[in-house]
């Protein structure tokens, strides 16, 4: 079964996601001084990799996802930390 290819599953892409990728775009976030837009733009990045991942539609929120894959937005983990 492929992770990222034509028969994706998305379960097993976001955990590989949030396992690698989500501590390199948070290293040393402790240091980090973020205002409102850097925030968004957090979000956005977590927003669209979310919908990139389960082929969802651009125009639609994914806070369905969020509580589906049992996650949280990218400007909350960054805040946990």
């Amino acid at each position: 079964m492929s992770v990222v290819g034509y028969y994706s599953n998305e379960m097993a892409t976001l955990h590989l996601i949030k396992s690698y990728c989500v501590p390199s775009v948070l290293y040393g976030c402790e240091t980090w001084y973020l205002d409102r837009h850097d925030y968004h733009r957090l979000n956005v990045l977590w927003n669209n990799l979310l919908r990139k991942i389960f082929k969802c539609c651009w125009k639609e929120h994914v806070s369905h996802l969020l509580f589906y894959c049992h996650t949280f937005p990218m400007s909350y983990m960054a805040d946990l930390r």
